[in-house]
């Protein structure tokens, strides 16, 4: 569901096209052997790295240019959430809960759900550098809402106005 095949084999395009692209996968999962077979054959070890479980991962999301979501079906995702609270871009594919989290494009990019789609919405971002500035500084817009103060707003707001209708 995760999609991490497709965008192996987009890196796998990206990098035969010269792109100077690194992939850091944190998270462990049933197709843990196959994504190693595959950046075996394809003598991708130096540009991809798997990290399995990570209790802690927000220092590796901090760093990165960009957070990938290469999901095929996907509920409201928390690591999209989680990258735009530290204000990484985002590119993800269109599946449930992004528009929500990402408006039509407006915060990050929604991409076609399919390996063309995914390939040309990271060719784009990484041949665009305003683009990639422009998604951090909307990521970073955007993460606030995600905060413990909004959210205490937003409630405080909501009781204000449940006790208005009251009164």
């Amino acid at each position: 569901a995760k999609g991490y095949l497709r965008l192996l084999k987009v890196m796998k395009r990206l990098l035969d096209g010269g792109y100077d692209v690194r992939l850091h996968l944190v998270g462990e999962g049933e197709d843990r052997k196959v994504l190693e077979e595959y950046i075996q054959a394809h003598n991708m070890q130096d540009e991809i790295i798997l990290y399995g479980f990570q209790k802690e991962p927000y220092d590796l999301l901090r760093q990165a240019d960009a957070y990938v979501c290469s999901s095929y079906v996907e509920g409201f995702s928390t690591t999209v959430t989680e990258a735009l609270i530290l204000g990484v871009p985002v590119i993800t594919t269109e599946c449930a809960g992004m528009e929500e989290l990402l408006g039509k494009s407006e915060y990050g990019m929604i991409v076609e759900n399919t390996e063309e789609g995914l390939y040309h919405g990271m060719v784009k971002f990484l041949n665009d550098k305003e683009l990639q500035q422009e998604y951090r500084i909307k990521a970073e817009i955007r993460g606030k809402e995600f905060s413990i103060k909004a959210r205490i707003n937003d409630l405080e707001d909501m009781f204000r106005q449940d006790l208005a209708k009251k009164i």
